[in-house]
């Protein structure tokens, strides 16, 4: 979870989709960065439009979805 920063107080729930010290979109990653991506690509606010997330900018981390019941699942 990471808030958003261009519009502070909404929080977003991303995945981390590359580590620090890898390449993504013609740039590599530094030491303490992260690229974020959400579950929707044609819709998401993520480091696609935003770029990379600091680890600092990190606020949690999600290891249980619960709602809606259909699609609950433990994240490892």
């Amino acid at each position: 979870m990471v808030s958003h920063p261009l519009n502070p107080g909404m929080e977003m729930v991303k995945q981390v989709d590359h580590l620090p010290g890898e390449r993504v979109a013609g740039v590599v990653l530094g030491d303490s960065e992260y690229w974020l991506v959400g579950s929707n690509p044609e819709a998401s606010t993520d480091s696609r439009s935003l770029g990379p997330f600091g680890a600092r900018e990190i606020r949690a981390i999600v290891l249980f979805r619960y709602f809606p019941m259909r699609r609950a699942r433990a994240f490892r």
